[in-house]
């Protein structure tokens, strides 16, 4: 099960139609250095100056996940892990 973490993104990402185009895909990590599944990562940053609400977003492929409703502060970013404990160990 995919975790949204505030901090730190294995597939395409699906915003929906209100989108905005300041919203990158930062780091993407599909296959470590342990071959390990469950440590891959997808990190979403907003680059702009604007929050921008990721609601309605999805992550699709090695990585499966549906935002919530979620607003993404200026310069910040989050990270969706195939497993965050994995994730937190590891990174």
């Amino acid at each position: 099960r995919c975790m949204l973490l505030p901090l730190l993104l294995t597939s395409c990402l699906l915003p929906s139609a209100r989108s905005a185009s300041r919203v990158v895909l930062h780091e993407i990590m599909y296959h470590s250095l342990s071959d390990r599944d469950a440590e891959e990562f997808v990190e979403i940053r907003n680059v702009g100056d604007q929050a921008q609400d990721l609601s309605g977003w999805m992550l699709r492929g090695g990585i499966s996940f549906d935002f919530p409703s979620h607003l993404l502060a200026p310069d910040a970013y989050v990270v969706v892990a195939a497993d965050p404990t994995s994730f937190l160990v590891v990174y």
